[in-house]
């Protein structure tokens, strides 16, 4: 058992400590040794035997204030597939390998049709995924990354433009977590997170810019899979930091016996990433013509 990296112990006065900062937890009535044993959570793992009782409650609610790693409630990592191995898929890729979660990439593009830069030494022939499998563990060497898809836990899909159906209807029909991440000349859109029958989906979003441009189905069908999202190199890393904390939101309100709700920022939501300014935030409503069942969940 011990605490997450950065979060601190710190001594407020004898038999009282505190852990963290931002949600912070006050232990008191606690002993020297006792004291002790709680500042050396902060530099490495200490037996559950040496705890007192009133530690033991302590850490319980830094659990809660999700400060401890390594305890016995978390859970196996997750396995996401990342369905767009591009700049935005291997940042997202990144950031979920660093928390242990086994990252699976789907990207049948040739490497050289990325922008320069993404991939640093692809092989002659290879596809995208596998280039960023190649760079994945460059990044993170004890990373479990791979190509193609077994049965996801969660997943990215990343596309240009509009939501890929080649990639958004399987996970819609396996019931898979997924978020929706989409490029454009100016940015890119991250969100929403998608719990199939229960939040929004590719569908609704597509339905509902539809009433304000009614060719616009049309216009996302010619934005398909021969189109490569192209992104600045610092949006690419914030729209994928911000997919994965989506997924890391949603797996860790799992973690504490929920549904996913630590994630309900990223619900019914996109979140707008461009290259100057802070990211931005736009509703997205179940669509009542769509059929996902999301409207009949959130009436109920």
């Amino acid at each position: 058992m011990r605490l997450r990296r950065g979060v601190a112990v710190l001594h407020r006065g004898p038999g009282v400590s505190q852990i963290g900062l931002a949600r912070p937890v006050v232990v008191t009535g606690l002993s020297a040794g006792e004291q002790e044993a709680l500042a050396a959570l902060e530099g490495g793992r200490v037996a559950p035997s040496r705890l007192g009782p009133t530690v033991r409650r302590a850490l319980r609610d830094a659990v809660r204030a999700g400060h401890l790693e390594g305890d016995a409630e978390a859970p196996d990592g997750l396995t996401v597939g990342i369905l767009g191995a591009g700049a935005v898929g291997l940042a997202a890729a990144r950031a979920l390998a660093r928390h242990g979660h086994r990252v699976e990439f789907s990207d049948p593009s040739p490497a050289s049709v990325e922008a320069p830069g993404v991939f640093s030494t692809p092989l002659p022939g290879q596809s995208c995924a596998g280039a960023a499998v190649r760079e994945l563990l460059a990044a993170v060497p004890l990373a479990a990354a791979r190509t193609g898809l077994s049965r996801p836990d969660a997943a990215i899909a990343v596309a240009m433009g509009a939501p890929d159906p080649v990639a958004w209807l399987p996970l819609l029909r396996t019931d898979t977590p997924h978020v929706l991440v989409t490029t454009d000349e100016c940015g890119v859109d991250v969100g929403p997170l998608v719990l199939p029958g229960a939040s929004a989906c590719a569908r609704c979003l597509t339905l509902e810019r539809a009433q304000a441009d009614p060719l616009w189905p049309v216009l996302a069908l010619q934005c398909g899979a021969a189109r490569r999202p192209v992104v600045e190199p610092h949006v690419a890393e914030l729209a994928g930091s911000l997919a994965a904390a989506m997924l890391l939101a949603w797996a860790s309100g799992l973690r504490r016996g929920g549904s996913g709700s630590a994630a309900a920022w990223a619900l019914n939501a996109v979140w707008r990433v461009e290259p100057l300014g802070p990211p931005s935030v736009r509703p997205a409503w179940p669509h009542p013509e769509c059929g996902c069942g999301a409207v009949e969940e959130a009436a109920a």
